[in-house]
């Protein structure tokens, strides 16, 4: 009768040879350590007729999940080191948002400066009124250098509520739509989101639900016009939008902004 578990007829140094050589490829590939820019680029297989150049690398930019660029050209990276865990308590962010620049215009970056530091869990951004939109559950905030010197000097708290859970599910992926609202993927996560710059509204539920806003003109004495504020949609399950019976109204935006 031939043998279900066949491995058990060969010698039993034949396994621990098996074991040994398995062990040493592991080892020998971790001793080699990361590729340099350069030799990542060799390692590359393209089809023909394609390029692919480098633009960015250590030490200007490390862990990053997304580059955006400004209306002037400048490139910003999200650079999510906190993940996969958050900061232990009392300990602060190592998330980071750098401006990478080009000072030759060779078309590579070869100096950076920090535009925002400390940014928990940085996971998407979008420019907006010349300064950045930033992911960072459990609020989105609003980034903006006012003096030109490449580095952040108004930091606020824009929305607040979103869910701190795993760190791949957090509120990402901000992008305009077509309609003029500002989109952003919440994994339908469970939250009761406020705008901070309004603490009498009521705050808005977004479980089993993704998130939109918009600044829109509305009728006001003022000089120019007052943005309102309107959130949040849902994706059903035929990915078309729905309203959900928590659609609320924030208007009066403050100036400021």
């Amino acid at each position: 009768m031939r043998s279900r578990l066949p491995f058990l007829c060969h010698p039993p140094w034949i396994l621990l040879v098996f074991a040994a050589g398995s062990l040493w490829s592991c080892s020998s590939r971790q001793k080699r350590g990361p590729l340099s820019p350069q030799a990542a680029l060799k390692s590359f297989r393209i089809d023909e007729g394609f390029e692919i150049e480098l633009f960015a690398s250590e030490p200007h930019v490390v862990d990053p999940v997304e580059v955006v660029f400004d209306a002037s050209g400048q490139a910003f990276a999200a650079e999510m080191r906190d993940y996969p865990q958050d900061p232990e308590p009392g300990k602060p962010a190592r998330s980071r948002i750098p401006l990478l620049r080009d000072a030759n215009h060779d078309g590579r970056i070869d100096d950076s400066v920090v535009f925002a530091d400390n940014v928990l869990q940085v996971t998407s951004m979008l420019t907006w009124k010349d300064g950045l939109l930033v992911a960072s559950a459990p609020n989105i905030l609003y980034f903006k250098d006012t003096d030109g010197d490449g580095r952040a000097d108004i930091r606020k708290v824009m929305f607040t509520g979103f869910a701190m859970a795993n760190s791949e599910a957090r509120i990402t992926n901000l992008r305009y739509g077509i309609d003029n609202w500002i989109y952003a993927a919440n994994s339908g996560q469970p939250g009761e989101v406020s705008f901070v710059e309004k603490p009498d509204m009521p705050a808005v539920s977004v479980s089993g639900a993704d998130f939109r806003f918009r600044w829109t003109a509305i009728g006001s004495k003022r000089s120019r016009a007052t943005p309102s504020l309107e959130l949040p949609w849902t994706i059903g399950e035929t990915d078309s939008l729905r309203r959900t019976p928590f659609t609320s109204s924030m208007s009066s935006f403050p100036d400021a902004i």
